[in-house]
């Protein structure tokens, strides 16, 4: 991925990857035309304040993620379920919060899909079990 105006896009064969935070930040179109029946979004921008900015790079990442949380939530209402990640408590442009993040994602999703009788959520944990294997 690549944040616009602050990495450079990634060109792969004769494609250019971008992020694409700005136009799907929630990629509900690549669920549908897989065939998903049921779709759940993460939203990892779950906090939509903003911190005071004290230069002009904090302004600019403020414009940045005001502009994607408009999109976002637009985009939430598409699917059946979403989970909302406030993700302020980690490391911002930093890997090193990874799996802090991941289990925090865990928590989460579980608490949202805690019902015994959601079956949704033991696919989504089997299908998280296959993809990180």
């Amino acid at each position: 991925c690549c944040i616009p105006g602050f990495y450079i896009p990634q060109k792969i064969e004769e494609a250019l990857f971008v992020d694409g935070g700005l136009t799907e930040n929630v990629p509900y179109q690549a669920l549908k035309k897989m065939g998903a029946k049921t779709t759940i979004g993460v939203d990892l921008n779950g906090n939509t304040t903003y911190p005071t900015p004290t230069g002009i790079l904090d302004v600019m990442i403020n414009a940045m993620d005001i502009a994607i949380d408009a999109r976002t939530r637009d985009q939430r209402e598409q699917f059946d379920k979403v989970i909302s990640l406030d993700l302020q408590q980690f490391a911002r442009m930093s890997a090193q919060d990874v799996a802090a993040m991941i289990e925090f994602g865990e928590k989460k999703s579980a608490e949202i899909f805690r019902k015994p009788q959601d079956l949704r959520f033991l696919k989504l944990k089997k299908l998280w079990q296959v993809l990180t294997s």
